[in-house]
């Protein structure tokens, strides 16, 4: 969920139409935790990729997501230090599939 707010964030920030990307990916990766994902923010604005950041009102304006502008293949090498975020199926016992992250 968190991505999704991170993604709206970022469609408003940036809507240029001028930069529409020629695909329509959506990639998720993971950090463990707040610190992680500022720094993350920190290192891709070093490297000139724009980002926009969720901050969770309910959890006292923490920084939760983070999404990036429409990145070209020479952006998305700053991306391959971030292990891609991984889900399962679970059957539960009344025969339901949910789904569930996978720690590797």
């Amino acid at each position: 969920m968190q991505a999704a707010h991170a993604s709206y964030e970022a469609a408003h920030l940036f809507e240029d139409s001028s930069q529409s990307p020629t695909h329509n990916y959506l990639i998720v990766c993971q950090v463990p935790d707040e610190s992680a994902l500022l720094q993350a923010d920190d290192r891709l604005n070093r490297h000139l990729v724009p980002t926009a950041i969720f901050r969770e009102p309910d959890r006292g304006n923490e920084a939760t997501a983070l999404c990036t502008a429409p990145l070209t293949s020479k952006e998305r090498r700053w991306m391959r230090s971030y292990p891609l975020w991984k889900l399962h199926a679970v059957d539960t016992n009344n025969g339901v599939t949910e789904l569930a992250q996978h720690d590797a």
